[in-house]
């Protein structure tokens, strides 16, 4: 879904490969460069949802670091009401029904489901790190200021742009 460049505040190339000097692997989005990495590797092959996904995802973190998106108050208060629309209690049981979903499916040929349900506890962890027993993050990652935050608007990203039916039916009051 092109619409999300249209939230771009400045040009923000796609690169399929690193720059010269970068050793990061996988996808990322350069906030002091301005660039979106995404390799073209078996995970992207293997889900098509994950490689369209990840475009919404990486994009999703550039419009957040050029509009100051996860200092606004309103992504504050949604994630505010998003902690309180569950118990932690709750957000661990769908955690660990979720993880449970992921490694069963992490055997089939098409990994879409899996992929989603990742996002899925990625956006659990986002909202209650407490809870991140697969460490989708490392726990030092989720104690970076901002980092809760822009995994939160990176999965909305996704949500909005690519649509997560697995997401719908764990949390559809969230997902909406």
């Amino acid at each position: 879904n092109k619409d999300i460049f249209k939230h771009l505040k400045k040009v923000t190339p796609l690169l399929f490969n690193n720059p010269s000097g970068v050793a990061h692997t996988g996808a990322f989005y350069s906030p002091r460069d301005n660039y979106v990495k995404i390799p073209i590797d078996d995970r992207r092959k293997n889900s098509k949802w994950y490689a369209q996904a990840v475009v919404h995802h990486e994009f999703g973190h550039a419009i957040d670091f050029q509009t100051g998106l996860r200092n606004s108050s309103k992504i504050a208060n949604l994630m505010g009401e998003a902690r309180k629309m569950y118990t932690v209690k709750e957000f661990k049981e769908m955690y660990k029904k979720t993880f449970n979903l992921a490694v069963s499916s992490y055997g089939d040929k098409n990994k879409d489901s899996y992929e989603k349900y990742g996002a899925i506890l990625d956006t659990i962890a986002s909202l209650r790190p407490t809870v991140n027993m697969a460490q989708s993050h490392s726990d030092a990652y989720w104690n970076i200021k901002g980092n809760k935050e822009a995994e939160f608007i990176a999965h909305i990203s996704e949500n909005k742009f690519s649509g997560n039916d697995e997401f719908e039916k764990i949390m559809p009051t969230l997902y909406k």
